[in-house]
């Protein structure tokens, strides 16, 4: 009966219903047409207005917008997903909203429900953890910077197989020029770059075959890059035209309350990218004090737990503890960058050092805690299905004991 239920779960067709559930999510567009509400911080009143001129300038050969803050040069205004431009380039404004905002919520859930399923092999705890992660309140406008992140992690640990010939890994190299076409270098594509070249490096000193595989991944995400932010990275290296940016006038804000703010984005995520996920960090600091506590008495009574551990259980809770300490090391970064002596700092030394939003590398933080929501998920379901086991053969004796007597 139990594998009769089990079969029938599996065979449900997670992906597709989650993915027609993330749609709803653009369904207003669709019902309200222009009279949708839409978030308005850094969309409709910024990057938007930067979408539409960007397009409206694309092949112009111009270097300046006219339109924006009385003239201001193209690179001052890089739109933060370079593929949205084209978006705006063929449809009306509207029109181009809604479409670019359906691409990153089809992006984001597959990509979410690609990466649970990798780790833990379910279908339905991808459903469940896609289609929370979906509907997250992200920005469509920032594309795929958070969304996209979850395809592009799955796609470089396909890469990364050994099992998977070269020639056919063209798909997952697709990915990842994916991502950086519809993406910020300048807001997170940054740590991916540092990332995929510590990998590199990394494996190339300890000589493992995937060191060509990381390179290339490397090469062509870093490329592409440069090429749709080669006006960004020209000013930011003082190289090319000079063209004051508008950034110079910015008077950075200290956080002097650090710890009020490092409890908001650890538990609730930045101002860019809510997580909302103190329900998950609870569950995950829980599954892992029991387990160490299981483990500590285990060792001190020299005995087998009640439920052996099974092959494979040590990566997973090794897993889940490096993702709540990598959360942990993001969300401090995040704060260091805003504190008072920092900036001060960043203020003396002024250009693109003040204005660089190094902070926003807890736009990494909703990937971390919802792959530790799965994981949360799979070991919940591993131990109750094991417990079950245990259980019933013995509830079984006691029912016949019973009978007999």
């Amino acid at each position: 009966m139990e594998k009769r239920f089990w079969r029938f779960i599996e065979r449900i067709p997670w992906f597709w219903l989650g993915l027609i559930a993330a749609l709803f999510l653009v369904f207003p567009y669709a019902v309200l047409g222009r009279g949708a509400y839409v978030q308005i911080t850094d969309q409709l009143d910024g990057e938007v207005l930067n979408y539409i001129y960007q397009a409206k300038y694309l092949f112009s050969g111009k270097r300046v917008i006219p339109e924006l803050m009385n003239g201001v040069g193209k690179s001052a205004m890089t739109p933060p997903a370079p593929l949205g431009v084209l978006f705006y380039r063929f449809l009306q404004p509207f029109a181009a909203f809604a479409v670019f905002h359906a691409y990153v919520v089809v992006a984001g859930y597959t990509g979410m429900y690609l990466w649970s399923r990798r780790l833990t092999g379910s279908k339905g705890i991808a459903f469940v953890v896609a289609g929370i992660f979906v509907y997250l309140p992200f920005y469509p406008v920032y594309g795929l910077s958070i969304l996209g992140q979850p395809l592009l992690l799955w796609a470089l640990c396909r890469i990364c197989e050994r099992q998977v010939p070269f020639p056919a890994k063209w798909k997952y190299y697709l990915c990842v020029l994916l991502y950086a076409v519809s993406s910020s270098l300048a807001l997170i594509g940054f740590v991916w770059v540092a990332v995929l070249l510590a990998g590199f490096l990394w494996s190339l000193f300890q000589k493992r075959e995937i060191s060509r595989d990381l390179g290339v991944a490397f090469l062509v995400l870093t490329a592409v890059f440069l090429v749709c932010n080669i006006g960004l990275v020209g000013q930011f290296l003082g190289i090319g035209e000079r063209f004051v940016p508008h950034r110079e006038e910015m008077v950075i804000a200290a956080r002097p309350d650090w710890q009020d703010y490092f409890r908001e984005i650890f538990l609730q995520g930045g101002p860019y990218g809510k997580s909302y996920n103190a329900v998950i960090v609870l569950l995950t600091a829980g599954i892992l004090a029991v387990h160490a506590a299981v483990r500590i008495a285990a060792r001190a009574m020299k005995k087998t737990p009640v439920l052996s551990e099974e092959p494979g259980d040590r990566g997973l809770y090794g897993g889940l503890a490096a993702l709540f300490v990598l959360a942990f090391l993001v969300a401090a970064a995040a704060v260091l960058w805003r504190s008072p002596w920092v900036v001060e700092l960043r203020m003396q030394v002024g250009g693109a050092v003040k204005y660089f939003q190094a902070d926003r590398v807890y736009w990494l933080l909703p990937l971390c805690w919802y792959s530790a929501l799965a994981l949360d998920l799979y070991i919940l379901l591993r131990r109750w299905r094991r417990w079950e086991r245990f259980v019933l053969p013995s509830m079984k004796t006691v029912r016949s004991i019973t009978i007999s007597a």
